[in-house]
């Protein structure tokens, strides 16, 4: 009689236990709903604020304006700096130093 009582209560036991897994298997993926949300909202708002910002830079805008060559300077595959050429004369500047008229792309 209590070998029944035994195996009646490790059943048990593991229907309950199963149920309990099943939600937290529910809980989980609830959690991981909420975490997808709120990334889609972090990305939303990043984007929203990269629109808002999208200006062109003043250095780049003056030299490309004044009839300059503006070429990217790369490093390891990164951009690191842009310089401002003259094509005529093959004088260049980097673009903030141009912009500052810290230097000339004329002889």
């Amino acid at each position: 009689m209590q070998k029944k009582y035994f195996i009646f209560s490790i059943i048990l036991c593991l229907i309950i236990s199963c149920k309990s897994n099943a939600g937290d298997i529910n809980g989980t993926i609830d959690i991981d709903k909420k975490i997808v949300e709120q990334k889609e909202n972090i990305d939303k708002h990043n984007k929203q604020q990269s629109i808002k910002h999208n200006i062109a830079n003043p250095a780049a805008t003056r030299c490309v304006n004044d009839g300059y060559k503006l070429e990217p300077v790369i490093k390891n595959g990164v951009t690191v700096e842009y310089i401002c050429i003259n094509p005529e004369t093959g004088l260049e500047c980097e673009i903030w130093r141009y912009f500052r008229k810290e230097c000339q792309l004329t002889r």
